[in-house]
């Protein structure tokens, strides 16, 4: 058989550089509110060296501060925009676009618009600090050594996804190796001044921009108001601006290191168990399956059972815990400080325990438990984290019903349960009256007294991992008593002909859907 002629490779279209000062509303109502203000520039034609490498570094510092000044901003009280973005992406071979993007409540748009503009245009006329430029430096160092340092233990899939930038992207495969030590021997030269010339060398001035609207309603005004909101914020005069130093991590000390009261090993599996004086649980495995990485899991007793027909919301402000800091630190304080450490820290409950956690490597455990254990003792509760809650709860109830898939997942805990309050979608109302002050005293009970157990799997030294576990929660002082969750769950009643076969055998249905 001969293979016929090769077909003709598709048009990719045009990409006009000149195409500027048009505005664009669409509308849907499965759409979150959101702003876009793009210019399109020629795609930059750089081949793969060790200069454009270093080239592309200075632009992922350039954009990484200015999204952490995002970031920064969404975080706060009444923060003007639940979200921003700034960069700049190849479209093919024929063009480049750079985009400003903000993520808005709905009817919050003028004011996000307006907000993030400013910090977009702040950072092109003053520039970056040497503190913003060091913070970028250190996570992206931390990122290197921990590649390289995990190199003989990569994926397939990581060592395939070389041979496809080969074969897509003219990118040369390299070590993990070779790139840390290009690093170390670039990053002295790495300034707020060549950060910033690399960037604009990449990004397409945002003169005249292209602005598109979308969102479940159009914007007051129309297109005429978006383009006079970016048109005032260009014109609006810069606010000043004030830098503060953060000290060392200040979570350090938290007692008398905890005694070992029981050391067993499980020879089927080989974790090895400890028990400590204060009843905390310590589990460890060692693999050699990914080097210098350790999953760390902290379970604490309650979770959802804390929930009850009265208060079936008691707990869903749980997972919103990590975003309202420390007592001594906000977030964004935290990530400033962190930066450099493979260290951060979820939490939520999930059936009958709250659940912590994150992945760290053999020289940040340490910090990882300090961290861990700093949020077990003295967790921030900040208004902010709050506000982020109720504006998340507040667009998914906008799209709730938009699609049937999203309407039937709304719907399907409450079906399964015979609409027990517990696993069934409440009013919008009942979730915006969540507060921290609401929640606290029965979780703090239990970030006092729960028990407690811990597992790290991965890369562990034994000795190091108990050690530091003794430093930190085997040192907090916890009462010795049973595990005592609360309400059951398993009396919810099912309907028999409804709920399915998952939801019957565990007799634990759940608000979300069950797939």
């Amino acid at each position: 058989m001969a293979g016929g002629p090769a077909p003709a490779r598709p048009d990719q279209g045009k990409v006009l550089p000149g195409q500027k000062s048009q505005t664009d509303v669409w509308t849907n109502p499965a759409l979150a509110e959101r702003v876009t203000v793009a210019r399109h520039g020629r795609w930059l034609d750089e081949p793969d060296t060790i200069a454009n490498r270093r080239e592309n570094l200075l632009r992922q510092i350039g954009y990484g501060i200015v999204n952490r000044r995002f970031q920064t901003l969404s975080r706060r009280v009444d923060a003007p925009f639940r979200g921003a973005g700034f960069g700049t992406s190849d479209v093919f071979k024929i063009g480049r676009t750079t985009n400003l993007i903000v993520d808005t409540v709905d009817g919050g748009w003028a004011r996000g618009l307006s907000a993030a503009a400013t910090v977009w245009r702040e950072a092109m006329a003053r520039g970056f600090t040497q503190a913003e430029v060091d913070e970028q430096v250190a996570n992206v160092r931390t990122g290197i050594e921990n590649g390289a340092a995990a190199e003989n233990t990569r994926s397939n899939g990581a060592l395939v996804n070389l041979a496809l930038s080969l074969l897509h992207d003219d990118m040369v495969p390299t070590t993990p190796a070779s790139g840390l030590a290009r690093f170390n021997a670039f990053a002295s030269t790495i300034t707020p001044a060549s950060v910033m010339a690399a960037l604009r060398r990449e990004a397409v001035p945002l003169d005249h921009p292209l602005i598109r609207f979308q969102g479940r309603k159009a914007p007051a005004g129309g297109a005429a108001a978006l383009r006079h909101t970016w048109q005032a914020a260009m014109a609006a005069p810069l606010p000043a601006t004030s830098a503060s130093a953060l000290t060392a991590f200040g979570y350090t000390d938290f007692g008398t290191p905890g005694t070992v009261v029981a050391d067993s090993t499980d020879a089927a599996l080989g974790i090895r168990r400890i028990r400590f004086a204060n009843g905390v649980m310590l589990n460890i495995k060692h693999t050699a399956l990914e080097a210098d990485r350790i999953l760390v899991r902290l379970s604490l007793d309650g979770g959802e059972m804390l929930e009850t027909r009265d208060n079936p919301l008691a707990m869903d402000l749980a997972s919103s815990v990590p975003a309202g800091g420390l007592g001594r630190y906000s977030l964004d304080q935290l990530q400033t400080m962190l930066a450099g450490h493979a260290v951060g820290n979820t939490f939520g409950a999930n059936g009958d325990v709250f659940e912590a956690g994150g992945v760290t490597t053999p020289r940040d455990l340490l910090l990882q438990l300090q961290l861990m254990a700093a949020y077990a003792t003295d967790p921030g509760y900040r208004p902010e984290a709050e506000e982020l809650f109720h504006q998340g709860m507040a667009n998914y109830f906008a799209r709730r019903d938009a699609t049937p898939g999203s309407a039937l997942g709304a719907a399907l805990g409450g079906i399964l349960s015979g609409h027990d309050p517990r696993f069934t979608l409440q009013p919008p109302q009942a979730y915006q009256a969540l507060t921290f002050a609401q929640m606290k005293p029965l979780l703090n009970e239990r970030l006092a007294h729960g028990a407690v157990e811990i597992a790290l799997v991965g890369d562990v030294d034994e000795a190091a991992a108990i050690a530091d576990v003794a430093r930190t929660f085997g040192a907090l002082p916890r009462a010795r008593r049973a595990s005592a969750p609360g309400p059951s769950h398993a009396s919810a009643a099912l309907p028999p002909r409804q709920a399915c076969r998952w939801c019957v055998t565990t007799a634990r249905p759940t608000r979300r859907s069950c797939g």
